[in-house]
């Protein structure tokens, strides 16, 4: 009987398995070592995309929030060799290495910027900025941001990126009074800001000549009827204080009232001249509070007055400030007189000053040594319409930004407010009707905003 060994080794088939075993064991152990290589270093990936973008948050919101005046910067505008003098910036930047969030800071004294890396450029991340200004009447000082950070070339199947983190904030410029926003989405994003934390420069001022129709008809209620209360003169008065007074918040804001009815004689008047909102907001309210209904509706001498007035003011700032002139026209009805420069030489007046209130054509009351051509009743296509046509196109458009508004409830009352608006070269989005009190506030407030955007738009950084 044959016995086997104890001694005698494994055999092939043994070996094999044993082998086949161990490296089950160690492929397994590899593939559980890499899985956590891996986790541990997408871990460490995504909590650097997490830090960078939480970072640049905090140094965005907090610049936003005690900046005196802010702009968004389109994308077409954003670089380092286009930076204008005084102002400070924050934005996304392409570079060899990658993108990186950087701040140009401008140095009065040196006359240049200098920058900051706020988030330098990582291998394999990006990082992308989206502003959207908030635009509520009430709550202009915010801007709300997204800052997304993303693998570097991860794309979807639209071609965008795909963000490992994404963080929108929205924060309120506690010091600065608008935030404007100089982008055109979405061809042209907002991808950076423009800052500074002193005081505006007032190298910018607003002339606003507010042209006011105080004919006999604002005696009425805004429904037509005489003795029907509250009187239109009355509703004027009481938005256009408010407007002032709104206005004098801005320290480069010079107003002059243009009261206009058969002429606008009365706005030789001292009372009416231009003067500094905010300087001299009693003054320009007690000559809110003097005005008063008669007469007939002679816009075009309105404009005529507005537009020497405005010229005239303009020569008087100082050097190196810009003046910028606007025009708020705003009638009751129809355009009843126009004014010439005699009986026998109807060419129209339109050169300086007053003129002679005599009517030419308004029997029983007309005599030939007057100025005021036209019925004085209706809508008067023979003087009234071509006289506002003339200063119109001839004068105002071009020369001020206009904003023209149909104050009543009466829908035949505002037959030639199309026609004001189209002489002085008014957008349509500046041409309004107010048929109450609320939607003359409402008016006058829009109209206040668009003109304190534009003056800070003009103060702002060039692109």
């Amino acid at each position: 009987m044959k016995r086997i060994s104890k001694n005698a080794g494994m055999t092939l088939i043994e070996v094999i398995v044993s082998v086949a075993l161990l490296g089950l064991v160690v492929t397994g152990a590899y593939a559980i070592i890499n899985f956590a290589r891996l986790y541990l270093q997408k871990s460490q990936t995504e909590y650097q995309f997490q830090f960078a973008t939480r970072y640049a948050l905090q140094k965005t919101s907090d610049t936003i929030r005690y900046s005196t005046a802010v702009f968004t910067i389109p994308e077409s505008s954003f670089a380092a060799d286009n930076l204008d003098s005084g102002w400070d910036y924050i934005g996304i930047e392409d570079t060899a290495d990658g993108q990186r969030i950087v701040k140009y800071t401008y140095d009065s004294v040196a006359g240049a910027h200098f920058e900051s890396v706020l988030v330098p450029a990582q291998e394999g991340m990006g990082y992308e900025f989206v502003f959207t200004k908030v635009n509520p009447s009430d709550e202009d000082s915010l801007l709300k941001f997204s800052i997304r950070s993303y693998p570097a070339g991860s794309v979807d199947e639209h071609g965008d990126p795909v963000a490992a983190v994404t963080i929108t904030s929205e924060v309120n410029s506690k010091n600065s009074l608008q935030i404007i926003d100089l982008s055109t989405p979405p061809y042209d994003p907002a991808v950076a800001i423009a800052f500074r934390a002193e005081e505006r420069i007032q190298s910018v001022v607003g002339h606003v000549a507010m042209v006011l129709d105080t004919s006999g008809s604002m005696e009425q209620g805004l429904d037509g009827y005489s003795g029907h209360t509250p009187r239109r003169i009355d509703v004027l008065k009481n938005q256009a204080t408010t407007l002032i007074t709104n206005f004098a918040t801005e320290d480069n804001i010079d107003i002059k009232l243009v009261p206009f009815n058969t002429s606008a004689n009365s706005s030789d008047d001292a009372v009416y001249a231009f003067r500094n909102a905010k300087i001299y907001t009693s003054a320009l309210l007690t000559a809110v509070n003097n005005l008063s209904p008669g007469g007939g509706t002679n816009t075009g001498d309105g404009l005529r007055r507005a537009y020497w007035a405005l010229y005239n003011h303009n020569h008087e700032v100082g050097a190196g400030v810009r003046a910028s002139n606007y025009l708020i026209v705003l009638v009751d009805g129809v355009t009843t007189f126009g004014s010439v420069i005699s009986n026998t030489n109807r060419n129209f007046v339109t050169g300086d000053g007053a003129v002679n209130e005599g009517y030419l054509d308004r029997s029983p009351y007309d005599t030939a040594h007057g100025q005021i051509a036209g019925n004085g009743s209706n809508l008067d296509n023979t003087w009234g319409t071509p006289y506002v046509n003339t200063i119109g196109t001839g004068e105002i458009s071009g020369f001020a930004k206009v904003y023209v508004i149909g104050f009543s409830a009466v829908s035949s009352d505002l037959n030639s407010v199309n026609n004001i608006a189209a002489a002085c070269g008014a957008l349509p989005e500046n041409v309004y009707t107010a048929s109450s009190s609320t939607a003359l506030a409402d008016v006058f407030d829009a109209v206040r905003q668009d003109i304190v955007n534009d003056l800070w738009y003009l103060q702002g950084p060039q692109l």
